[in-house]
């Protein structure tokens, strides 16, 4: 559980980052682009397992 915490919360979005870095260097709109893309999925993911509204899971994004 820690793991998939860690991997969710701290891996995916630093990924999405450096990606964005890497591939669109000096987009900084791009950049936190991706990087928000990934964060608002693993929120929708927590939501969904917990039986959550997604809609409102999203719409707080």
């Amino acid at each position: 559980m820690i793991l998939t915490f860690m991997i969710l919360h701290v891996l995916m979005p630093l990924y999405a980052w450096s990606a964005g870095h890497l591939l669109f260097a000096g987009d900084f709109m791009t950049i936190t682009g991706l990087t928000l893309a990934m964060v608002i999925q693993t929120g929708v993911i927590w939501a969904a397992m917990y039986k959550g509204n997604v809609g409102l899971t999203l719409k707080s994004f």
